[in-house]
């Protein structure tokens, strides 16, 4: 996920809060997940320090009104055509 720089960003546009992306392979982080499971780590921050010098990106949410107004209308629009698909499920439904 860390290649894709502009769905996370996007990601962090949407959420409207930060996004912290670790810039490190997929098993560190199946290792720092495995030892906070087995209690090794109380946090993801204990068992990232503990493992080595990790670099971290921070993605901020854009402070763009106008990308605030696209993203808050895109969403309705996904609210909509999910309402929609909930109703087109509930005709077709055979008795």
């Amino acid at each position: 996920m860390t290649s894709n720089q502009i769905f996370i960003q996007i990601l962090s546009n949407v959420l409207q809060i930060p996004v912290k992306v670790l810039n490190e392979g997929v098993l560190l982080g199946s290792a720092m997940t495995a030892s906070i499971a087995s209690g090794r780590f109380l946090t993801f921050e204990h068992s990232m320090r503990a493992m080595g010098n990790l670099h971290t990106l921070i993605f901020n949410p854009s402070t763009s009104k106008k990308k605030r107004i696209y993203y808050k209308k895109k969403y309705s629009i996904f609210l909509k055509m999910q309402n929609d698909q909930i109703d087109y499920r509930a005709i077709m439904k055979l008795k």
